[in-house]
């Protein structure tokens, strides 16, 4: 949750990456909490055995610079690289905020390289700012091949700005063979009740990707409305 705005709160982004290990959220967190600091909101996951974090954090001036001049206490006692950078107020608003409009994109197919950069492109292209992205690959026992599987959030000025990403998606997804679905996202009003992530061992970290209930299948790909 963001903490009330006031001339004598700042914030800080701390960035992580490192070996993983059990423990680390666990740590991480309370180096920020003997600092005197607020864990607003958080981003972690760990790929090929490395743990990654992206924290924001908030605090008084001093209790952030104490946040900021440390970081080498954590790097040694945890083992990773750790860097901070000032972050704005997030309750401030930006050219893709609260009062704009948020896509859903899921999408799976046969992996292969490229797919993640094609999809992409048409968010740059279109203009859309990409706000939360998730991607995995996953061997199926079944049919011996590689899956890929995509989920993006996409933040746009105005419903206006869906359909033509919508069509180049669509495009995309007939000419590539991939399954995708292109929807208006809903946004939370409310935290949800209870924790948002589940743990996922001694470390607490977030549980894997739940894959989208979709397969690349002989017939043509389609997006939903």
């Amino acid at each position: 949750m963001v903490a009330d705005a006031s001339p004598d709160r700042v914030f800080v982004m701390l960035s992580a990456l490192g070996s993983d290990q059990p423990g680390l959220v666990a740590q991480i967190s309370k180096y920020v909490a003997e600092r005197g600091g607020n864990v607003e909101d958080s981003r972690m996951a760990a790929l090929g055995g490395v743990f990654g974090v992206m924290l924001l954090a908030s605090g008084s001036p001093d209790e952030v610079e104490r946040i900021t001049r440390d970081v080498g206490t954590l790097e040694r006692e945890s083992g990773m690289r750790v860097l901070t950078h000032a972050a704005p107020n997030p309750s401030l608003k930006g050219e893709h905020t609260e009062t704009g409009v948020l896509v859903s994109v899921t999408a799976s197919a046969f992996d292969r390289e490229g797919i993640l950069m094609e999809i992409s492109d048409v968010m740059r292209s279109t203009g859309g700012n990409i706000v939360e992205l998730d991607t995995t690959t996953y061997d199926d026992p079944h049919s011996k091949a590689t899956y890929f599987q995509l989920r993006m959030t996409v933040a746009v000025g105005s419903v206006a700005e869906v359909e033509p990403i919508r069509a180049r998606l669509t495009s995309l997804a007939i000419r590539e063979r991939i399954a995708m679905e292109v929807k208006l996202a809903e946004r939370e009003t409310e935290p949800p009740a209870g924790l948002v992530a589940t743990a996922g061992g001694p470390a607490g970290r977030r549980s894997p990707l739940d894959p989208p209930a979709l397969r690349p299948s002989d017939q043509s790909p389609h997006t939903r409305p």
